[in-house]
């Protein structure tokens, strides 16, 4: 396939989802748009939380006072295996793993919080693009500031900003970039979006966020027009071309002089591989996935992986009811009740992204972007509650002209 072939299918894909995505024309939920603004400033504490954390707070509680105009079971479904995983997490960390109960209650507040908003941008309490257009624009003051030497510089030459760490800076310009210019309907705006974001997030220097970021475009480009196995068989491929560039090119070009950070992941994953096999099958705890390096100081290093994360924390139930929850909302379940519209797939894109970046990353399961991607693909399965007898009459008339 040509560059210029390849270029037209891209715009194309985009162009799909941006008319697919924007409910309304020109309309910003201001309020939601402002706690948007606030969430880059995830390296920053205020009284020791991460200020990203209390905006995250702030936003949870204003969207609850909102009511619910929509419904569906498979909504109630999510809600019930999250309750009951967390549940289980918790009871388990105090009574078979080694978690103390502030380190529980600590921990699980903080899934608590990334769940809800998940279940209220599905729920549409929280305007997805208004909050997506918030922080893409905070992201956007994040790197004016670090250029301009008032925001923080934790890794010389590389872009953190407020974010305070490159990889996390990578991840959340690779995930904001391709949710922004995918909601932008005007060509010459998304094109301006896409090369902004897709610049920026070269200047974090991330590898494995430029790798996830690749691959989610290729993903945006090609999944409407595959099946449900097809795209099966492209995870795979995309796990293994992940592997292969990473054993092969991550020292390649640019990233020549990555020697001291990649020998750091690599005692940091050898420590964790160490802790996850002595791990019982219920986990050690919430709270328990960092490790201490062997002859270094009383530092905590966090996985860099987060489906040890997951393991660690709450063991096999706790990992496959959440990667479960994660897998219904974003491929499994359909949109029966959005007539004439076809699945999100910059949801599934997204996805594809974080799941990249829980791979070598570290927490990225269980964050902002996880909630905001699951929100998504929660918010298209929902019919107004009002509708419902609407579409239970066009099923019957459907039922009586197939008679």
């Amino acid at each position: 396939m040509s560059a210029a072939s390849l270029s037209e299918r891209m715009n194309g894909a985009l162009t799909a989802e941006a008319k697919h995505l924007k409910e309304s024309v020109g309309r910003i939920v201001l309020i939601d748009f402002i706690f948007g603004m606030f969430m880059f400033v995830l390296g920053t504490t205020f009284f020791g939380l991460p200020l990203g954390t209390i905006v995250s707070v702030l936003l949870v509680a204003h969207a609850s006072t909102r009511k619910s105009h929509y419904d569906d079971s498979r909504l109630n479904l999510f809600i019930v295996i999250a309750v009951l995983a967390l549940a289980y997490a918790s009871i388990s960390s105090v009574t078979f793993g080694i978690s103390t109960v502030d380190e529980t209650v600590r921990r699980a507040f903080r899934i608590s919080v990334v769940i809800l908003l998940a279940l209220f941008i599905g729920d549409k309490r929280i305007d997805a693009r208004s909050l997506i257009f918030g922080i893409a624009t905070g992201m956007m003051f994040n790197a004016a500031a670090y250029y301009a030497g008032i925001a923080p510089d934790a890794y010389t030459g590389f872009l953190t900003g407020w974010l305070g760490d490159k990889n996390v800076s990578g991840l959340w310009y690779a995930f904001i970039g391709l949710l922004f210019f995918t909601y932008l309907d005007d060509k010459k705006k998304k094109l301006l979006a896409f090369i902004l974001f897709s610049v920026l997030l070269w200047e974090t220097g991330s590898r494995t966020s430029l790798a996830g970021y690749m691959f989610a475009l290729l993903w945006l480009t090609f999944g409407k027009r595959i099946g449900l196995f097809a795209k099966f068989v492209l995870a795979i491929f995309i796990v293994w071309a992940v592997d292969y560039l990473t054993e092969n090119y991550a020292q390649a070009g640019v990233f020549a002089n990555r020697d001291g950070s990649d020998l750091l992941r690599a005692r940091i994953d050898a420590a964790t591989l160490e802790k996850v096999a002595q791990t019982p099958w219920h986990g050690q705890g919430l709270g328990q996935a960092y490790i201490f390096l062997p002859g270094g100081d009383d530092r905590r290093w966090l996985f860099h992986n987060s489906f040890y994360t997951l393991f660690v924390e709450g063991g096999w139930i706790w990992m496959f009811a959440v990667l479960l929850i994660t897998l219904l909302a974003i491929f499994f379940w359909k949109q029966q009740y959005q007539k004439g519209k076809e699945r999100i797939i910059v949801a599934e894109a997204a996805i594809v992204l974080l799941a990249i970046c829980s791979w070598r990353l570290g927490e990225v399961i269980l964050t902002i972007p996880w909630a905001i991607t699951v929100g998504l693909g929660l918010s298209y399965l929902l019919k107004p509650k009002d509708a419902i007898g609407y579409y239970q009459q066009q099923e019957e008339q459907q039922k009586y002209k197939s008679v």
